[in-house]
């Protein structure tokens, strides 16, 4: 088992206790003028890092009018550190927008486009923090948006980002979504892949607690359906949702 739970030998001070009086007085024009580097890569939102004293910071920016589902982030960011959860601390609230510490890493999409060998490993360390995620929020919250880019690998393990998405539900629909977003990449589907997904499930399932694997071909089915309507092979996706709904995770082509 690679569980990944935040080190309980971590000593580093909850991010607000050492937050500087200049961050408390920023607003968000301030972090649009101290913004470094390149825009991040996120489909609704501004993401990019800020330099406040010398330090660095990443700024997330929601469109106007969007201040509650800013709240709503922040919340489940400072929930998942009290939890003991990995991710990025949460450091101010600053209405649409929050600031949070940076972290060095490359996303986990990042790590296996760049590498067919780390797909495995990466997979299960993914496995592995949302077994702890999921326990540690009683399993009754999913946290959304369960893709491989929303996973950033670091020096330290696995941390999750952007949670803008997370709600109260069946935690295995987070499981179902990590496996149809890579048994849908290229090659897709191969008898290859669909031997990993179970090794996933296995792996995440040693850590989830109830026997949860009945429900998993569902979820699977369910996310690769709803990829469907986004993508130009949308109907390779439900072809492979009925499959999959119907026999589960088989090593079998047709």
């Amino acid at each position: 088992m690679n569980g990944d739970p935040m080190d309980a030998n971590d000593k580093r001070e909850p991010a607000a206790t050492v937050i500087r009086n200049s961050i408390m007085e920023s607003t968000i024009d301030d972090l649009e003028k101290a913004r470094i580097g390149q825009v991040y890569r996120s489909r609704k939102n501004r993401v990019f890092r800020v330099s406040i004293e010398g330090e660095t910071f990443v700024a997330k920016l929601f469109p106007p009018g969007q201040d509650e589902m800013a709240l709503h982030e922040y919340s489940v960011l400072q929930g998942c550190v009290e939890r003991g959860v990995r991710v990025p601390r949460p450091v101010k609230l600053l209405g649409r927008s929050i600031l949070m510490e940076f972290v060095e890493g490359r996303t986990a999409a990042e790590v296996t486009d760049a590498s067919p060998d780390a797909i495995e490993p990466t997979l299960l360390l993914v496995a592995d923090w949302l077994s702890v995620f999921h326990k540690a929020h009683g399993l009754s919250l999913c946290r959304g948006d369960c893709v491989l880019h929303n996973f950033l690998m670091t020096s330290n393990g696995v941390l999750g980002i952007d949670f803008e998405e997370a709600h109260l539900g069946n935690p295995i629909e987070d499981l179902g979504q990590v496996i149809a977003s890579f048994l849908s990449m290229r090659p897709a589907f191969t008898d290859g892949k669909m031997v990993l997904a179970r090794r996933v499930v296995s792996e995440y399932m040693e850590g989830y607690g109830p026997d949860g694997n009945e429900a998993v071909p569902r979820a699977v089915s369910d996310a690769l359906r709803h990829y469907a309507q986004f993508r130009p092979d949308g109907d390779l996706l439900n072809s492979w949702a009925d499959k999959i709904g119907s026999r589960g995770l088989v090593s079998w082509q047709e």
